[in-house]
């Protein structure tokens, strides 16, 4: 939350002066109305102990309120472009990209998707509307990105003006609510700040240092391995694949419960199982892998994997990524595990008109996600198109806890693990946990979106308690190496 402004009086501070002016009047108005009281002495008025308590508390607190008023740490922005100093008393206005009362625009990112809002608006100026009048907004950060001739105007409100990351998101810019915007307008001061407080449980006896997030502690432990009750399954299943390395039919079989036939597969007969008529479409464009990401980590392995697994690949995009580039290096026997519920997340449900008719449209049916259709659409048509080989890519719907804890019993371990899953606090700490133990030693786990306050906070935590380093391939794209020995 924001400070509150300064000269304001607090909430409580409000709430105690009106208590003394209710009880101040209570107290008149009953000497008035005593029938017995024939003479009132002014100087000598008898209240009972639990008014007079009430009364001198009330007054302490008024006292210590003026006496200490709260104080105000602005962010630094001088020397930025844009803005107007001036207060904003009929809302901002924007005109060439720049807005009065912020300063701006930045190409820069403050991590995460807007902490206090993420939604669509009709315009630059709407967006800063919005942040004016939402009393805990510091910044907001707007893209005019359009899909298919059809405006998204993206705009992304945050309680914070910082850290500010050196790095470009896309096509967002950053505009940062200045000093005299914030005292002049947007409705009511906003509540005093509060010191993070993680609650006594057992999940954070020791809590992480840096950022608490909100509502919660960090997550400190996660327990790795599988019910003792799968075991004699498990070894029977190691038994039959014989390698840390399994091949694709091997996987396949595993998985799909029938061996592969390059004739009747899961890609090759997905035209008659496909319930929704999806068709090859890339339209969502959100992956920021590339494919000189993948040539500096294959330098840092060191080697040709052997094995690949995907956590979170939604409609193919990183995934497709790979197995082209394994198919350019003439990699045709390495198997890439996509691991996926295809459900979607948080925002999927909290955005259903926006993923159903603008993002993606045909998203939805009868409220489910129709994703994993339309990543088996992606890949069957590079199949067929001979970008990718054939046995390359081959999908695992469950959950990333759940695959993890089959790795562990099958004892498969990969050479690279892509995380591009879990955005919210602990679930990428916990699948990092997970499939870093999964990971074969010297192997690489690598992940996207490291600009998101909950991922960059997760894989800072992950590096700092094991004693590890990260790898910034870029400002988004991170890794994390797995010690040989």
């Amino acid at each position: 939350a924001a400070p509150a402004m300064e000269g304001q009086p607090s909430g409580s501070c409000n709430a105690r002066l009106l208590t003394v002016v209710l009880l101040a009047l209570f107290v008149s108005i009953a000497l008035v109305l005593d029938p017995g009281a024939d003479e009132v002495d002014p100087d000598h008025v008898v209240l009972s102990k639990s008014v007079y308590d009430e009364l001198l508390l009330a007054v302490s607190a008024a006292e210590e309120a003026a006496a200490n008023p709260p104080h105000v740490n602005f962010p630094d922005v001088s020397g930025l472009e844009g803005g107007d100093e001036a207060a904003v008393d009929n809302g901002p206005r924007c005109m060439d990209g720049t807005c009065n009362g912020f300063d701006g625009p930045l190409q820069e990112d403050i991590p995460g998707p807007g902490s206090l809002s993420n939604v669509q608006t009709l315009s630059l100026e709407d967006c800063a509307e919005q942040c004016y009048t939402t009393p805990k907004c510091l910044s907001f950060e707007f893209s005019p990105t359009a899909r298919d001739s059809d405006a998204i105007h993206n705009c992304q409100l945050n309680a914070a003006a910082s850290p500010r990351q050196q790095v470009t998101y896309l096509d967002f810019r950053l505009y940062l609510r200045n000093r005299r915007a914030r005292r002049g307008g947007g409705g009511a001061a906003p509540m005093a700040a509060q010191p993070a407080v993680c609650p006594p449980c057992p999940a954070c006896l020791k809590p992480d240092p840096g950022v608490v997030p909100e509502g919660g502690c960090d997550i400190e432990k996660i327990r790795l391995g599988y019910d003792v009750r799968f075991e004699p399954k498990s070894q029977e299943v190691r038994g039959l694949l014989g390698s840390h390395y399994p091949t694709y039919d091997q996987i396949y079989k595993l998985v799909v419960n029938k061996d592969y036939d390059e004739r009747d597969n899961m890609f090759s007969h997905f035209e008659t199982v496909n319930p929704y008529n999806m068709s090859n479409n890339m339209q969502f464009p959100f992956s920021n892998l590339r494919v000189d990401h993948l040539d500096a980590l294959y330098k840092m392995l060191g080697k040709n994997p052997q094995l690949i697994v995907e956590v979170g690949s939604f409609h193919g995009h990183s995934a497709i990524l790979q197995a082209q580039y394994l198919k350019q290096r003439g990699l045709d026997n390495v198997p890439l595990v996509c691991i996926d519920p295809w459900t979607g997340d948080l925002g999927m449900l909290l955005f259903r008109n926006d993923w159903d008719k603008k993002l993606t449209p045909g998203e939805l049916f009868d409220g489910r996600s129709t994703s994993y259709w339309q990543f088996m659409a992606n890949v069957k048509h590079r199949i067929d198109n001979g970008e990718i080989f054939s046995k390359t890519i081959l999908p695992i719907v469950t959950t990333s806890i759940v695959a993890a804890r089959f790795l562990f019993a099958t004892q498969i371990t990969p050479d690279m693990v892509y995380l591009d899953s879990a955005h919210e606090f602990d679930e990428t700490f916990t699948e990092l946990t997970l499939y870093f133990h999964a990971l074969a030693p010297g192997g690489i786990v690598f992940g996207d979106d490291f600009t998101w306050e909950a991922v960059s906070h997760d894989v800072k935590k992950f590096a700092a308690k094991n004693g590890l380093e990260i790898h910034h391939l870029d400002g988004v794209t991170w890794a994390i190496q797995k010690p040989v020995v």
